[in-house]
């Protein structure tokens, strides 16, 4: 029995690169290899310097993708372009040095197609890490038990634990728009914040155990490079999610009191203390809660000096 056309969604997957020549081509062939067939391929050049490689190997593949140019503005600006140009219901983001397995929009599909494709909903599976050579170093682990991940309880995790492999996504477009796309003031937070905002819009989330993205490590990308602008930007990036937090936060669904502890994790007094005066506008955080707060802050402070120490430590055992 033939699909209705209902049924069969075009998909985009937006490709942003920047000097990508090395491992670009191998993404490309990972997303035209699809099972599901109504996609659309679209490679954004993010400014690269490489000598016109890129375009190069962007080009070479003719009409089978869409290409596009714009100056150097980092990740956020490639994926906005890419979603303004693009003409799929549903969006797919593809790092240019990570690959798909050949059953991921397939699969997450399936999961739109069983919930009436409603546009309320966001999808999610797991990945697999790989090294420069494609060699797979971790098979992750199970982040959620269940498909459907109410989302409060998505928020609460993203809060926790950090962010999620945003290529691991299948995102209605009308949900970036809602959201007001990808923060392009941010270059290393800019998905964490997003997911925080999709969830704290109540976008419940699909889920799926499937491992099926690849997720690369190597020395050259941003996530290796750029750690120190982290606290800056976690900073900017509490201006916008902290209001968001205060409005759908009470006793019963304290959003913001973990977000506290996040920022306690990562030692940061200052915004420890502003989530403990915003709280005063909704319900106060118990006086156990703040001294929990002020303990898990004690060990953010004291974090990089035991990490510094074990690894100067460790590296000494194995020169003797």
């Amino acid at each position: 029995m033939l699909k209705k056309a209902s049924d069969t969604p075009l998909v985009s997957v937006v490709i942003p690169v920047y000097n990508g020549s090395n491992y670009l081509r191998q993404a490309i062939d990972s997303a035209l290899a699809q099972t599901y067939e109504n996609i659309e391929v679209i490679v954004v050049n993010d400014g690269s310097t490489d000598g016109g490689k890129t375009k190069s190997i962007a080009l070479s593949y003719g009409s089978s993708i869409r290409y596009f140019e714009k100056e150097n503005g980092g990740v956020s600006s490639a994926l906005n372009l890419g979603i303004k140009e693009m003409k799929g219901e549903y969006f797919s983001w593809l790092s240019h040095d990570d690959l798909y397995l050949k059953e991921k929009i397939a699969n997450q599909i399936e999961l739109f197609r069983n919930y009436g494709f409603r546009k309320d909903l966001v999808a999610l599976c797991e990945y697999m890490t790989i090294d420069s050579a494609s060699k797979i170093i971790s098979r992750g682990t199970n982040r959620f038990k269940g498909k459907n991940i109410s989302w409060q309880t998505a928020l609460y995790d993203v809060l926790k634990k950090g962010s999620y492999c945003g290529c691991a996504f299948l995102i209605p477009k009308q949900v970036l728009i809602n959201a007001g796309l990808f923060d392009e003031n941010l270059r290393y937070l800019q998905d964490t914040k997003m997911w925080k905002i999709i969830f704290a819009g109540k976008i419940d989330l699909l889920y799926s155990n499937n491992r099926d993205v690849l997720s690369r490590v190597h020395e050259k990308q941003l996530t290796q490079t750029g750690r120190d602008l982290f606290n800056v930007e976690f900073d900017s990036e509490f201006k916008s999610i902290l209001p968001l937090l205060v409005a759908i936060s009470d006793r019963k669904n304290n959003f913001l009191y973990a977000y506290a502890r996040r920022c306690a994790h990562y030692g940061n007094k200052k915004l420890t203390r502003e989530c403990i005066r915003s709280a005063k506008s909704i319900a106060e955080f118990k006086t156990t809660e703040i001294f929990k707060l002020y303990i898990v802050l004690i060990c953010g402070k004291l974090r990089p000096t035991i990490r510094r120490l074990y690894y100067r430590l460790f590296r000494n055992m194995r020169v003797s």
